[in-house]
């Protein structure tokens, strides 16, 4: 969903997602998000979009459509690094629908300047996806990143997905940007030495929790620690 107009660095947006037909008061909610993207022009995704996203080869290599404006799409080709990585090496649907939102050139720019305040070339910013799996958001974050932004994307998550991160980033490296470097590092939350990470301008992330009550106060913890203090952090997450 685009950012309402005239939000801020730390402004909170909680958005209540539900079947229209299947929750009593669906209709009001469908109408407000109908409202919504009326106002701001955009077309809302849902579940039905994703798959229209998604294009798959005979050899199993899949294709996610970012933004239609922006013409661009990131590759995931299956690999014996996948092997055992479980939900590292899938692609959700939270992560698919933020990939498309960020990717839109208004709401990038808005999300960008939002986390970035007044950078200049000469100053980097840095942007972290934590959760990563196949790194489908931090990546989407990477292409969406313009000629004005020298950047950092740090796609993070369990050791043992590394290697298939190193690997899409590898398939990945021409729909982004020369000045935009992007890489991949094991983090496990609350247990890593976060401070060796250095802070960041903007945290994203989706399809995290799978409602494990336990990994809340790490997550928070994680970003806490990681989160540029003061005017300009912004934390994008899709839970």
């Amino acid at each position: 969903l685009p950012l309402p107009f005239g939000a801020k660095p730390g402004d909170a947006l909680q958005i209540q997602v539900a079947d229209s037909k299947g929750v009593e008061g669906g209709d009001e909610i469908g109408d407000s998000v109908t409202e919504g993207s009326r106002k701001s022009g955009e077309k809302v995704n849902s579940s039905s979009d994703n798959a229209q996203n998604i294009r798959t080869d005979d050899d199993g290599t899949c294709h996610v459509s970012l933004h239609p404006s922006t013409g661009k799409e990131l590759t995931f080709e299956p690999s014996e690094s996948t092997t055992g990585a479980a939900i590292c090496s899938e692609l959700w649907p939270t992560g698919l629908v933020m990939a498309n939102v960020i990717t839109n050139p208004a709401i990038s720019e808005q999300l960008l300047a939002s986390g970035s305040g007044k950078k200049s070339k000469e100053t980097k910013l840095r942007a972290l996806e934590v959760g990563s799996g196949l790194g489908t958001v931090g990546m989407a974050l990477a292409t969406a990143m313009g000629d004005n932004n020298n950047a950092e994307v740090v796609l993070t998550d369990y050791a043992s997905a590394i290697q298939m991160l190193e690997a899409n980033i590898g398939t990945n490296k021409d729909v982004i940007r020369s000045n935009v470097i992007v890489k991949a590092q094991g983090l496990e939350w609350g247990k890593h030495d976060l401070e060796s990470l250095g802070k960041f301008d903007v945290i994203c992330g989706a399809d995290l929790l799978y409602g494990d009550e336990g990994s809340y106060q790490p997550l928070v913890d994680t970003l806490s620690v990681l989160l540029k203090q003061g005017k300009g952090g912004l934390v994008l997450l899709g839970v």
